[in-house]
């Protein structure tokens, strides 16, 4: 941040920035974790009715962007809820709305347990030097029952007592999600098959992406 400031950015742009570089976190683990494969979006660049589209996408985008950005402040209860520092640090920028929706409506899926996804949190947390995500996370999995005299111990061995099977499978996958080569991460998620749902599955990789982004973003709390 030091170095954007002395080139004269602003606070704002800062934080924008930090947005799309978490959110670009997060794109990369859903279509890595997945396994979706970039060759067909790659291949739309040959359609030939991209020949037609094209001057009328570029019309339009240039219109949006000399249009003045507009402030875009949180709803009166948009400040409550997990992890409602870094929204409220987004507060102001067009994201900040959408960020709280997709986290209340991650953490509200009944798909899978929310202590579940507290845990997942807190590891990717930990293994990134996050503590305010560490914090906030160990606090809602201690809210959904959670030892507290085992939080440490999953947090640096990835194993206890009081992890049920999917936390046990869950833990160790979210703790290989923050680094790792795409071949490593897709075995990673093979091996969630014979014990989660499809439908499960699909949460694990939206959730460890999003708790991947969030975590990385946490810098923009940083900004005053």
């Amino acid at each position: 941040m030091a170095p954007l400031r002395a080139a004269g950015w602003s606070v704002p742009a800062i934080k924008e920035l930090s947005w799309h570089a978490a959110y670009s976190v997060y794109m990369n683990r859903l279509m890595t974790e997945a396994a979706i494969p970039p060759e067909n979006p790659e291949r739309m660049a040959d359609h030939w009715a991209l020949g037609w589209v094209a001057p009328v996408a570029r019309l339009v985008m240039r219109r949006r962007w000399r249009r003045p950005a507009r402030p875009a402040p949180l709803a009166p209860g948009a400040h409550a809820g997990p992890w409602s520092e870094v929204v409220q640090a987004l507060d102001g920028l067009s994201v900040a709305p959408e960020l709280r929706r997709v986290l209340d409506e991650a953490w509200a899926s009944p798909l899978l347990p929310r202590r579940a996804k507290a845990l997942a949190f807190a590891v990717i947390a930990r293994g990134l030097g996050c503590a305010l995500g560490e914090r906030e996370a160990t606090r809602l999995a201690l809210v959904e029952g959670f030892p507290a005299t085992e939080i440490d111990g999953v947090l640096q061995h990835l194993g206890s007592p009081a992890l049920d099977p999917i936390e046990a499978a869950l833990v160790p996958f979210a703790r290989g999600t923050i680094r790792g080569r795409p071949a490593q991460l897709q075995q990673r998620t093979q091996v969630l098959q014979e014990i989660l749902r499809p439908e499960q599955i699909v949460e694990v990789i939206g959730i460890t992406g999003l708790a991947n982004a969030l975590c990385r973003i946490d810098v923009v709390t940083q900004l005053a």
